[in-house]
């Protein structure tokens, strides 16, 4: 995952404001690699449900839509900052509700 948000470009993380919000081949790529990430993380537990499926699509969604510019830049260097871990909380319970 670190290494697909290494090689995006740099360009995204300079932004002051929210990278991802615009669909853009780069936000597809950011869902993408942040689906697969939950999916592999559930697959570890042995559920690979539709419900699974359904809470990744929308929270790799969730995810790309609040995070900015610095909170990639520091994920890009495998380092999650505690403002988007905690925006990773709320798109997490806000997928939840939406089952």
């Amino acid at each position: 995952f670190s290494t697909l948000l290494s090689s995006m470009s740099c360009a995204y993380a300079q932004q002051p404001s929210f990278p991802f919000l615009q669909d853009s081949g780069a936000r597809d790529s950011f869902v993408k690699s942040m689906g697969e990430s939950c999916l592999n993380a559930a697959a570890e537990h042995n559920d690979r449900s539709r419900k699974v499926q359904k809470y990744c699509i929308c929270y790799a969604g969730a995810v790309a839509d609040i995070i900015n510019g610095q909170e990639y830049e520091a994920l890009a260097a495998d380092q999650l900052s505690d403002s988007l871990r905690d925006k990773m909380k709320r798109a997490g319970a806000l997928c939840l509700s939406r089952d």
